[in-house]
């Protein structure tokens, strides 16, 4: 509620969604709300994480970030640009990783970023220096001339954010960058991507992702989404974890009995006849409880009881 205020308070954050509401209609039934009334913004210098699960929300806001669908109600800027109007002058700022990788699979990761560089205006003088950076900050040495449909999981994600970040775009979107990726590879990308928004604080980053752990350890505020496309609740890692994190986890571990204990005990009971079995031990306990013999001869393969009597068998 209070970033909600603070948001149609002020215009100065470099993203701003003020008031966002996404509804699918349907040809028959109610429509869909995706999303109910969003409000955050984002700095330069800040990685505002959204977490949630699927269908949480999450990728329709980052379409409607970048003009992929339109808002139902309230307003989207990037750099004071509103997208409905002006996403011609926005996207020149914006440098984007979708959720599913948009690779060529024919061409190599060194064709990949020659194209993009091309694409992004870098100037000729530059782009051999650029590129050899990116492939040197994201791992991709040994796999410079292998074509991209021939990459692992996760080294096409690493193409993919090599893609979003080049040129030092002022606004990084990430969908989910480290979706596919082993352990230590997810970890070196959480390097990367906390270095871009860190570097002289001239970038935005807003990414998704499930992992709480991953949240923490990238984001400087944090968004946590539900079902219907609302903030259940928003602030620092920090502010999350004292607010929400509080009470204890106890762990009880049960000692599971040996059959001669569950023998010892039903004598201790009174049941005096032999005991051979786990079905004759759990008949002899019900009479020593006084259960009905009616319900105790139900206990068979074909009685009500058949479930019970596989089960002890």
């Amino acid at each position: 509620m209070a970033e909600e205020v603070r948001v149609a308070a002020t215009e100065s954050d470099v993203i701003r969604v003020n008031d966002f509401r996404k509804a699918y209609t349907t040809l028959i039934g109610k429509p869909f709300l995706a999303v109910e009334r969003l409000s955050f913004g984002v700095d330069y210098g800040e990685v505002f994480c959204l977490l949630g699960v699927n269908g949480a929300g999450k990728s329709t806001t980052f379409k409607t970030l970048t003009a992929h669908t339109t808002p139902t109600q309230g307003q989207v800027t990037i750099e004071q640009y509103d997208i409905q109007k002006e996403f011609s002058k926005a996207r020149k700022l914006i440098g984007y990783c979708p959720q599913h990788d948009a690779i060529f699979p024919l061409m190599t990761v060194m064709e990949h970023l020659n194209f993009y560089a091309v694409i992004k205006g870098l100037p000729v003088s530059k782009r051999y220096d650029v590129i050899e950076k990116l492939v040197k900050e994201l791992s991709l040495d040994d796999f410079r001339e292998t074509q991209a449909g021939l990459l692992s999981g996760g080294n096409k994600r690493k193409l993919s954010v090599g893609i979003a970040i080049m040129g030092n775009p002022p606004i990084i979107l990430l969908d989910e960058p480290s979706a596919g990726m082993d352990p230590e590879a997810r970890r070196f990308m959480w390097q990367v991507v906390s270095n871009i928004s860190r570097r002289d604080k001239n970038s935005a980053v807003i990414l998704t992702t499930h992992s709480m752990e991953e949240a923490e350890a990238l984001s400087t505020k944090i968004g946590i989404m539900v079902r219907g496309g609302i903030f259940r609740c928003f602030g620092s890692s920090q502010h999350i974890k004292s607010k929400y994190g509080t009470g204890f986890e106890l762990e009880i571990k049960i000692h599971k009995p040996t059959f001669q204990e569950k023998v010892d005990f039903a004598k201790q009971l009174g049941f005096k006849e032999p005991i051979t079995n786990l079905m004759n031990l759990w008949k002899g306990l019900l009479k020593c409880r006084n259960i009905n013999d009616i319900i105790i001869e139900q206990v068979t393969d074909v009685g009500i009881g058949s479930d019970l009597y596989k089960e002890a068998e």
